[in-house]
């Protein structure tokens, strides 16, 4: 997967974020539907500094309130 591509799923994860916590009180629900969103973007073989800025950028979108 591009980095595009991956930069325009990870922008539509962080607007799902809140949908998600809301549909998922409880926090493993949560932990769960978020690893499974964030498991699909991984798949794809990345290169070290790809997977870094993809892991920097969910860091990012956890962080942000």
């Amino acid at each position: 997967m591009s980095r595009p591509e991956l930069d325009r799923r990870l922008t539509d994860l962080r607007q799902r974020l809140p949908q998600m916590r809301q549909q998922n009180p409880h926090d493993s629900d949560f932990w769960a539907a978020f690893s499974h969103e964030t498991r699909s973007l991984s798949r794809d073989t990345l290169s070290a500094e790809d997977t870094s800025w993809l892991q920097n950028r969910i860091v990012s979108i956890l962080a942000t309130p």
